[in-house]
Order: structure tokens, then sequence, then C-alpha cells
């Protein structure tokens, strides 16, 4: 099945037309499944969080534990999380 191999799915989007994009958070990629249900690779991007479709665009939160500290690590400063948001024109 299709799910087979998705690392950490932290999120999804889903298009006008049924497409699914799918946030792979340790695959450090970007899926998409197309209303027949056929898998491909959408995106290279490092720590997807989360993906949104919004008129014709796909939206998504990247690098979303940079800067997150080991909670087994010696007690040390927080640094400032990570993430930010990229867009991707579909048109």
């Amino acid at each position: 099945m299709w799910q087979d191999h998705i690392l950490t799915p932290t999120g999804l989007a889903v298009t006008d037309k049924g497409d699914v994009y799918v946030a792979s958070l340790f695959g450090g990629e970007i899926l998409k499944f197309n209303s027949e249900g056929d898998r491909s690779h959408f995106l290279t991007v490092n720590m997807p969080a989360d993906v949104e479709f919004r008129a014709g665009d796909v939206f998504a939160t990247v690098d979303a534990l940079v800067g997150v500290s080991d909670p087994e690590a010696p007690a040390a400063p927080m640094t400032k999380p990570g993430g930010r948001l990229i867009e991707v024109d579909l048109h």
C-alpha cells in the first residue's frame, strides 16, 4: 500500500481536484498522491511539519525542529525555535 515508507507524516492537504500532499517530517520531503492514488515525490525540503493548499498554491512549514534542544542533554539555554513558511505556486 502507498502509506508504506512515509517517515513521520505530520500534515496533509487536499486540493480541489482531490490530490493529497503529505509532509514527511523525517523523510525530508513532501509527497503527492493524485486522485487515483498514485504516489509521487513533490518536493525535497528539510523537516516539513505541515502542508496547506490555498488558491492554487501549496504552503509548507519547513525546518520545523531546527533549534530544538535535546531533552536528554545537560541543561543549557533554550535556543530560538526554527521553522519557516514556504510557498509553491502550482499554476
